[in-house]
C-alpha cells in the first residue's frame, strides 16, 4: 500500500511540475506590465522591452540592444538638432516682432 501511495504522489508531483510552466506560459501581451519610459519591440517571434526610442540590431543571428552610450549619444544628437531648429524659429520670430513694433510706432506717430 505504501508503494502505491508513493507512486501516486510521485505522479502528482510530476504532473504539477509539468503543468505549472505550461499554464504560466499562456500569458498574453495585455498581462505584462510595461514600466514607464519603456516600450515593446518585436524581433521575430520575441518581444523585447526596451527604452522608448531604443533600437535593436541584428548581427549573425543575434539581437543586440544598443548600449547606453549609443542611446545617449543618439538622443543627444536629436535634442541638439531640435534646439538648433527652435533657435532658428526664435530668431525669425524676433525679427517679425521688431517689424511689428516699427509698424505700430509709425501708426502711432501718424495719429
Amino acid at each position: 500500500m505504501n508503494k502505491v501511495m508513493l507512486f501516486v504522489l510521485t505522479g502528482l508531483i510530476h504532473a504539477a511540475l509539468i503543468a505549472g510552466p505550461a499554464y504560466s506560459a499562456e500569458k498574453t501581451e495585455s498581462d505584462v506590465r510595461i514600466p514607464a519610459g519603456m516600450e515593446v519591440e518585436k524581433a521575430g517571434d520575441v518581444n523585447i522591452v526596451v527604452p522608448k526610442g531604443g533600437q535593436l540590431r541584428r548581427e549573425e543571428g543575434r539581437i543586440y540592444l544598443e548600449s547606453t552610450d549609443e542611446y545617449a549619444s543618439r538622443e543627444f544628437d536629436t535634442v541638439a538638432a531640435r534646439l538648433d531648429r527652435i533657435e532658428a524659429e526664435q530668431k525669425a520670430l524676433g525679427g517679425e516682432i521688431v517689424l511689428l513694433k516699427e509698424a505700430l510706432d509709425k501708426k502711432e506717430d501718424k495719429k
